[in-house]
């Protein structure tokens, strides 16, 4: 029996006993973009069952993941079941352990036990010499009592045999609506118990499933369609590999383009995307700028894999002439770094994160893709920026560009697109911050107000600067602090105003924090001063940590806000009635406490509405979205065309001077020692040099 050690895996809440030669796997992060994915399908699934649950890894983590889902682990190795049974006591948990060996069959089988203890099987294992072998008894697909009207994530890994378990479980396969399996696929395994990858994956095809394989290694998924095969097995270079599968009828592959690595508002709000995407049983890939400033670990937390391209050029603070779009300007916004990490992973949607980039959808063109275009900004009103056309011609070309758009408020609809377009839908951001019991957060003493964004402008972050003066000199003692980022034009402009008011003292500005816990457990009011914001982050994750708003009466918070119930609102630029909102606050702490409860139960009301992913998924089956070509499709292509020629001929260019090169280096060689060999030194030395060779033979 092979020795265990007691660890708690990198990025788990619980502790268990695995064998010790496999200590750096679990320290490391075990199956670490498997364990991910798997942890993302849990959080939807009512009912989890771990075929070869071995000492209870992936079971404990479903547990950990979603504590009320029904857990079953099946293990048939008397010792492995043991420490089974021992971690999960350990945790705590509730989960129903087997100690049999799933199978069509009733009865007993031979079962080995392998001197590895995650090798042990039916047949024995290629990897691990076999030390005992018992007689085990089956179990089957009818005592596990599934309920097919629920969700259910089954998980099997047993050396081999994994095509006689989906057998076993076929009525649960073809009659599950809900159902995912995250499965192992190893060649040496299979072909010892006369199957192989491609008998696998046929099964797995016919039972109707979608199969992505996963490479732990380089935290990324491919979609195994036959011809790739080979070459995935080369590229996981472990052996074996993981396999999601995923019901064809229900699950999309989208490919996500993001304008910058940050983890401000817009990039926050798509990580919550590719999380409930992910979770619904979809695969999501998403492309990213450099820098990374910590996004890329956040979306494979999500569940997305990551590709990374240089920065991209932004067309805002640009014109666009629509009378010359020529395939010289379109070369502007043809990124091949992005066209081949999209192409790479061929998703059956591209989507482009924000409307200050045209990047995402001129990949999509070339591609021939169908593109969501999800616009998330105003842009110029809250932001700054130039827009490159007018918004209401700007918005046509983006209809152009797309095969379906997405706004985050009416606002940003109205601003760009006719309100009663039906090619433009509206779907809130659902921060996913989780909802907190009332009291569960403690405030500090004290009176701090909180404005969190960026500091163009067009925030209004003068608004609460004068309306605190106006506070402080009435006698009320507070603090105001901007979270965010900013120019020093932008942060000194605000500094001065705080000195011409005499009001330094109770004014600071922090940097952007990602860890929102930091601000609002130190603050009792948050404000939202945007003159006009197109969504507005801040209301949700204020109310989750028990935290009452007032904002803006403007874009996106007038939309879902209501006034005087879920936070109180003021006339944007009016900072003499913000003051009174601050002070209606603090004079009576019932208002605090109802606009928090009443804001809790709007939040919910609209997370009812279905998650982020579940409305953009209805929008992709309502409206069938299909790759279109536009009015610009064909400059666009005859554009990359020049390109994908201009690089051929660099690259051929390249090769000759390369070979040019060798060859001049060769003839300098041959010169050289012709010059050495016919110098008036080589000649007098000549004697001396045989008569050494000879010297040294004797």
């Amino acid at each position: 029996m092979e020795n265990f050690t007691l660890v708690r895996p990198k990025g788990c809440d619980f502790e268990l006993e695995v064998p010790s030669r496999n200590l750096k796997w679990y320290l490391d992060g075990y199956e670490r973009y498997t364990s991910t994915i798997f942890s993302q399908l849990c959080l939807k699934s009512k009912i989890v069952v771990d075929i070869g649950a071995h000492v209870g890894y992936y079971t404990l983590l479903a547990k950990q993941k979603n504590p009320d889902s029904r857990v079953i682990a099946l293990e048939a190795s008397p010792i492995n079941v043991r420490i089974l049974r021992q971690n999960i006591i350990r945790n705590k948990c509730r989960v129903e352990v087997i100690d049999k060996v799933f199978h069509q069959q009733r009865g007993y089988v031979d079962f080995h036990l392998t001197e590895a203890s995650d090798n042990s099987s039916i047949g024995g294992n290629p990897n691990s010499p076999t030390v005992e072998v018992l007689s085990i008894g089956t179990i089957g697909e009818s005592d596990l009592s599934l309920n097919l009207e629920e969700s259910i994530l089954i998980k099997i890994d047993i050396e081999g045999f994994e095509c006689s378990a989906l057998d076993a479980l076929a009525n649960t396969i073809e009659n599950c609506t809900n159902i995912k399996i995250i499965i192992e696929m190893n060649p040496n395994c299979l072909s010892q118990q006369g199957s192989d990858p491609k008998i696998l994956l046929e099964k797995l095809k016919n039972f109707g499933f979608r199969v992505f394989s996963i490479a732990d290694e380089d935290l990324s998924w491919r979609e195994v369609k036959g011809s790739n095969l080979n070459a995935l097995l080369n590229l996981n270079g472990m052996g074996y590999m993981n396999l999601v599968c995923l019901k064809a009828s229900s699950t999309s592959t989208f490919s996500g383009v993001l304008h910058s690595g940050g983890l401000y508002g817009g990039e926050r709000a798509y990580l919550e995307l590719a999380s409930s995407l992910v979770s619904d049983g979809n695969m999501v890939h998403s492309v990213i700028p450099l820098p990374d400033f910590g996004l890329a670990e956040e979306l494979l937390n999500c569940g997305s894999s990551v590709s990374f391209v240089k920065n991209s050029k932004w067309w805002v603070n640009s014109k666009l002439n629509l009378e010359d779009l020529s395939p010289e300007i379109w070369s502007q916004y043809i990124d091949t770094e992005l066209i081949s990490a999209l192409k790479a992973v061929d998703s059956d949607f591209i989507l482009s994160s924000s409307i200050v980039f045209p990047q995402g959808a001129v990949g999509a063109s070339i591609l021939e893709k169908p593109h969501l275009w999800w616009i998330q900004e105003f842009g110029d009103l809250d932001h700054g920026f130039e827009l490159p056309l007018n918004p209401p011609a700007l918005g046509k070309f983006v209809k152009n560009l797309s095969s379906g758009v997405v706004t985050v408020s009416q606002s940003v609809k109205n601003y760009f697109f006719e309100s009663e377009d039906d090619f433009v839908r509206v779907i809130y951001p659902q921060p996913e911050t989780g909802i907190k019991d009332f009291f569960a957060t403690k405030m500090n003493p004290g009176v701090r107000l909180a404005v969190l964004g960026s500091f163009q402008k067009g925030k209004g972050h003068e608004d609460a600067i004068r309306a605190v003066s106006l506070l402080i000199y009435s006698g009320i003692n507070l603090e105001l602090t901007f979270y965010g980022d900013g120019s020093h034009e932008d942060k000194n402009r605000l500094l001065e105003l705080a000195n011409d008011l005499d009001i330094t003292e109770h004014v600071f500005i922090e940097k952007f924090k990602a860890e929102r816990k930091e601000i609002y457990t130190n603050i009792n009011i948050a404000l939202i001063t945007s003159r006009k914001e197109a969504y507005g982050r801040v209301p949700g994750e204020a109310t989750a940590y028990n935290v009452p708003v007032i904002y803006a009466n403007s874009g996106g918070p007038s939309e879902y806000m209501i006034d005087g119930k879920t936070g109180l609102a003021y006339e944007p630029g009016n900072f003499k009635e913000l003051s009174q909102k601050i002070s209606a606050i603090l004079e009576d702490s019932e208002i605090a406490f109802d606009l928090v409860l009443n804001a809790k139960n709007r939040f919910k009301e609209l997370r009812e509405l279905g998650s982020v992913g579940f409305q953009f998924k209805q929008l992709l089956l309502s409206n069938k979205l299909e790759s279109q070509d536009s009015i610009y499709s064909e400059s666009i292509r005859h554009a990359f065309a020049i390109l994908e020629r201009d690089s051929a001929i660099l690259e051929r260019d390249s090769a000759i001077l390369e070979r040019d090169s060798a060859i001049l280096e060769r003839d300098s060689a041959i010169l050289e020692r012709y010059l050495v060999l016919n110098s008036k030194t080589w000649k007098i030395t000549r004697i001396y040099r045989l008569t050494k060779e000879f010297m040294t033979r004797k």
